[in-house]
């Protein structure tokens, strides 16, 4: 698919299951997304978190060694609080309880396997809208930040070469 706006976004895609990461890489490099890293072993999550950097992170919860949950609990140590990288789950567990201990534990958003690719590729797409507007805000208020610093040494310096003046002007005054 040419034209993708988000084909420079990273995309990293957590299946036990070699089946189901080969399927999703090759269904995301057809969408023309440049950047899809995969791993079957969740023991390499933090490491491919800190070097790869992804933009969103399509999770299974159901692993060997370290699952899903673990996973989630384990980004939230690696990344700072105000940054905003989505997790989908894509699961075969269906259930209330396993949905709301998801949503819990830090996903974003919930696929129950097998999913709709129309709707899988809707969802990465909003997820990674709402990612990018988070990084401009972010940018935006980093900047206010610095306008508001700036401004208050301005007028921190107009203050005290105000008051000397006026004091000299008070004590004329007093004399008078």
């Amino acid at each position: 698919m040419k034209n993708n706006i988000y084909a420079d976004s990273k995309i990293l895609i957590v299946d036990d299951q070699q089946a189901n990461v080969d399927f999703l890489q090759d269904f995301f490099e057809l969408q023309g997304y440049l950047h899809v890293l995969t791993t079957t072993d969740s023991r390499t999550v933090a490491a491919l978190m800190i070097d790869f950097k992804p933009d969103i992170i399509l999770l299974d919860l159901s692993m060997p060694y370290l699952s899903g949950f673990d996973i989630m609990e384990l980004i939230k140590t690696i990344i700072d609080p105000g940054v905003y990288i989505p997790i989908l789950v894509l699961t075969a567990d269906a259930t209330l309880d396993t949905k709301r201990k998801a949503l819990q534990s830090g996903a974003c958003d919930f696929l129950t396997k097998p999913f709709d690719l129309i709707e899988l590729q809707a969802r990465v797409n909003t997820h990674l809208l709402i990612r990018r507007k988070n990084e401009q805000i972010n940018a935006y208020a980093s900047q206010l930040e610095k306008l508001v610093a700036t401004k208050d040494k301005f007028f921190s310096i107009i203050a005290h070469d105000l008051r000397n003046p006026f004091v000299g002007i008070q004590n004329y005054i007093k004399i008078i």
